[in-house]
């Protein structure tokens, strides 16, 4: 830098006197400076931003007139996924301001994106002058250039074909600008459909927009093969209520149009017709008619439930209500909905609908299959909504094959955060002070059925949540069931949980087996994510570890003194063996098989295999083949139970050697 000075350096009205002709020319230049999220953080700027930049400041003398050049190279981070260049060149001098940006991207450094801005005033009126009166000149434009490549900067990879163009013009002043753009597509195309089913491309497709500082217009026409869409609005902030828009489409596949919406959006598809209309921008008294039919739909949910596909939905939207009826599949299951929104003005108020699910299986490591019928009602009250929910005729069915094996939680094994390494262990939340949502959930006797469980569970639940947490309070409870574990029939006493504002439930489950001399007790109480396991027996004359040994197969031997030990240490290999095997034999049968057990020779019975399936909740079939049958025993026999309760069964036997029976028990422990 070059600087004057006045004759009298201590006198500072003679420096104010100088002003600007202090400076008789200066620069400054900076290479190859650093910048990444530490060094912006010191800024105190907060961003991901990463690369270097080149600086170069020329001020002539006086300041009448000072030009700036910078680079931008290899710039990347949120929202930047590609690295692009950037060049800015810029002007103030007596007479205007000027400045030109260009953005490059990849290797080949074709300039995507120019914008060029001025402002034809001097630097004199730019210190003194209003800078809202300021007027404004300007001109974005975006080159012809491929649109995979210039979606790809920004982390997008819905589009796989087509090219993008177009060009914006800015005046009027810097309080009150205008704008007119002008956007173009052609041959927009999104990746394959499933199995490589081609997909609708849009052949030509505009975009005119303009603002001319108090009212914005905007106009998209977009055509394919067989479908056109078009879409016209008009509107001011100042005057919602006489804002405009008319949307018109035949026969149009969205997905092309859809691959530019954020998130799971992008993935959406369908054919659409509509015809909607709409008076007034203000959801208090704006007005909306018309109707939409959408086809051949597949539309993402959530990660955990799947995406519907092969979907319908038809919307009549009408004066004070909406009428909806869609319908699609989920996994190999299907959904339907029928219901009503009733509106004021665009404003959804509530409405009724029911949901009506078949065979639909979440995505996760277990995979139910759910039949369900759910009955809403929701209502609005200011920003709060409310949903009486209420599931019938439910039906839970848990397959023996699970799905992929989740990934292990918590924080990965070299993150360290300020020198500590994250547990990864979270609590649950506290439920919302003020919830968006309060839902009301009522479920009537739905069965359950897996491998291991047959019961009925009932319950109801009040849940809230807002855009951070979840609250659950209620109980949800089994009225009835059976348990099989390592080839035996434990009988449900109690299954409860019990939801006390977290999502993390008490739990309270009571099972217990009838053996010959004594009955086991086994239950599960605490929390979910921590449970504790208590064992006990009536009469109560076996240790924990013996205790430990009958829930895992193991055989009482009469005495619990330490001379019967060798006989359930054999019992309870033999069973564990035994059911290892079932494992693998299960899979390899054609037909659904509940139990396979293998029972070793008594002094009452010879060694056995039995096979059993339960062909409803309360009949049982079972064919047992003796080994080594004795004189007095069938060789092979088959035995038929009806359980009237979970202490009173009838069972009948009969077999090939004519040792048949019908026995009426009745199990009571006392």
């Amino acid at each position: 830098a070059q600087l004057a000075a006045p004759a009298r350096l201590a006198d500072p009205e003679a420096w104010r006197a100088l002003g600007t002709r202090a400076i008789r020319a200066a620069s400054l230049r900076a290479k190859d400076l650093r910048i990444d999220p530490g060094t912006l953080a010191r800024a105190g700027l907060a961003s991901t931003l990463r690369g270097t930049a080149t600086l170069d400041l020329e001020v002539a003398d006086a300041m009448r007139a000072i030009h700036v050049t910078a680079d931008l190279a290899e710039l990347r981070g949120t929202p930047i996924a590609k690295p692009v260049d950037l060049h800015l060149d810029a002007t103030l001098d007596g007479s205007a301001a000027d400045a030109t940006l260009a953005m490059t991207a990849d290797r080949r450094k074709v300039t995507m994106l120019e914008v060029h801005a001025r402002v034809p005033v001097g630097l004199d009126r730019l210190r003194t002058g209003d800078p809202r009166a300021l007027p404004i000149a300007g001109t974005v434009k975006l080159a012809a250039t491929s649109a995979p490549r210039l979606l790809a900067v920004f982390g997008r990879r819905e589009v796989v074909g087509g090219t993008l163009a177009g060009d914006a013009t800015v005046g009027g002043t810097i309080g009150k600008p205008t704008v007119t753009a002008h956007v173009t597509a052609t041959d927009l195309a999104p990746p394959q459909g499933l199995h490589g089913k081609p997909v609708q491309a849009i052949a030509h497709a505009t975009l005119d927009a303009s603002w001319d500082g108090r009212t914005g217009k905007l106009a998209l026409d977009a055509s394919e093969a067989g479908g056109a869409l078009h879409v016209a609005a008009r509107g001011s902030p100042y005057d919602l209520a006489h804002g405009t828009a008319q949307i018109t489409a035949t026969r149009f596949d969205t997905s092309p149009l859809l691959a530019f919406a954020p998130g799971p959006a992008g993935a959406a598809r369908g054919q659409l017709d509509a015809s909607l209309a709409v008076r007034g921008f203000d959801l208090r008294t704006s007005q909306i008619t018309g109707e939409l039919h959408l086809r051949d739909a597949r539309v993402p949910i959530a990660p955990t439930v799947g995406t519907l596909h092969d979907a319908s939905l038809d919307a009549q939207i009408r004066a004070h209500d909406i009428l909806i009826d869609g319908r699609g599949k989920l996994g190999a299951g299907t959904a339907t909905l029928d219901g009503s929104i009733a509106l004021d003005g665009a404003s959804l108020t509530g409405g009724k609908a029911k949901l009506v699910l078949r065979k639909v299986s979440p995505i996760g490591a277990v995979q139910p299959t759910i039949d369900a019928d759910v009955s809403a009602t929701l209502a609005r009250k200011g920003t709060q909504w409310t949903a009486d929910l209420v599931v019938d005729r439910g039906k839970i069915v848990i397959p023996n094959s699970s799905g992929e094996k989740l990934k292990p939680i918590g924080a990965p094994a070299d993150l360290i955060v300020d020198g500590e390494r994250p547990t990864g262990h979270t609590s649950p939340s506290a439920p919302p002070p003020e919830p968006v949502i309060v839902a009301h959930v009522t479920l009537h006797p739905t069965q359950v059925q897996s491998e291991e469980v047959r019961t009925v569970i009932a319950g109801k639940l009040a849940i809230t949540a807002d855009a951070r947490s979840v609250g659950v309070t209620g109980t949800i409870s089994a009225e009835r069931g059976d348990l099989d574990l390592f080839g035996r029939r434990y009988t449900v006493d109690r299954a409860s949980a019990y939801f006390d504002g977290t999502t993390d439930p008490v739990l309270d489950i009571r099972i217990f087996y009838n053996f010959t001399d004594v009955t086991t007790i086994t239950e599960v109480r605490g929390r979910l994510s921590k449970p504790e396991l208590v064992l006990s027996s009536n009469p109560g004359t076996y240790t924990q570890a013996q205790l430990v040994g009958f829930l895992l197969g193991g055989e009482p031997g009469g005495d619990p003194s330490s001379a019967g030990l060798g006989q359930q240490a054999t019992s309870l290999g033999t069973s564990l063996v035994a059911n290892q095997l079932t494992r693998y034999v299960r899979k390899a049968l054609p037909i659904d098989i509940d139990v396979i057990r293998y029972e070793a020779a008594t002094t009452s019975n010879s060694a056995a295999i039995t096979v059993g399936t339960w062909i409803t909740h309360q009949v049982f079939f079972s064919y047992r083949e003796h080994l080594e049958a004795r004189p007095d025993e069938n060789t092979g026999e088959g035995t038929l139970e009806y359980w009237f309760t979970r202490r009173l069964e009838l069972q009948a036997t009969a077999g090939d050697r004519n040792y048949d029976s019908v026995d009426l028990l009745w199990h009571h422990r006392y």
